[in-house]
């Protein structure tokens, strides 16, 4: 079979195959059939199908949906393993899967052509993260898809051993660039990794004036020689909480 469904338009197209229809029947030995599928002389998917067929004298076949473009020709063969097949009835539709009729869904032209064009494959199909559900998850969401914005906050401890004091320092960068403003509420928590003991809960570093750092230093609660401790801050920035820390020890 040989077809081009469209010389203007791409199309969904189906193909319906009945093997040994009509008085031309199949020698009912079986085996393995092969089908071909080429559209604009490429094979689909880059295979031929095999099916296994019983011993039977007819069957049909059926490919699943696949998009034709426009003006591209559509060829479909069928190989027997059979030498007596040589004179078996076949015939082969090709079907142009219609779409639905949008008009009449909304009666809305515009919304009916953009989903015709969705259907037919002509334009992408949008993600419209908007009514997937509430503004924190679409905006989440939206981020996602898009590859929005990324928040890293950097933890630097130092040690004072002359003034017996320990100094945190929180770095907040928004997409690499250093956040320097809108910074609220910010806390760091400080916990021994091997006991989980808090050393620091919730405390209030104060921005270093003019950059992007935020320091808190105390002399009452420090970290010991030998521990881990794992440093966690947070703070609201572009109307949303965003945490960040890591690992950190005295002895490097």
């Amino acid at each position: 079979m040989n077809s081009t469904p469209d010389a203007s338009n791409p199309r969904w197209c189906q193909i319906h195959c009945a093997i040994g229809d009509g008085a031309n029947l199949l020698d009912g030995s079986g085996g393995n059939f092969e089908f071909a599928l080429y559209i604009a002389g490429k094979l689909y998917g880059g295979a031929i199908l095999t099916r296994v067929v019983d011993g039977v004298t007819s069957i049909v076949m059926q490919t699943p949906p696949f998009l034709v473009p426009a003006n591209n020709a559509v060829t479909f063969t069928v190989y027997s393993p059979n030498g007596y097949d040589t004179s078996v009835n076949v015939s082969t539709t090709i079907f142009d899967i219609p779409a639905g009729n949008v008009v009449q869904i909304s009666n809305d032209a515009t919304a009916a052509d953009n989903l015709e064009a969705y259907c037919d494959g002509t334009t992408p199909i949008p993600a419209n993260t908007t009514q997937i559900e509430g503004v924190d998850a679409t905006d989440q969401l939206a981020a996602a898809v898009t590859g929005g914005d990324t928040y890293t906050a950097i933890i630097k401890h130092t040690t004072n051993d002359t003034g017996h004091g320990d100094t945190w320092i929180v770095e907040w960068y928004k997409n690499g660039e250093p956040i320097t403003s809108g910074i609220t509420s910010p806390t760091l928590t400080v916990t021994k990794l091997s006991d989980s003991s808090v050393l620091l809960n919730a405390v209030t570093p104060t921005q270093v004036s003019g950059t992007h750092l935020w320091r808190y230093t105390t002399t009452a609660s420090r970290i010991v020689g030998g521990a881990d401790y794992n440093a966690v801050c947070s703070a609201t920035i572009d109307s949303a909480t965003r945490t960040g820390g890591g690992v950190l020890g005295r002895d490097g």
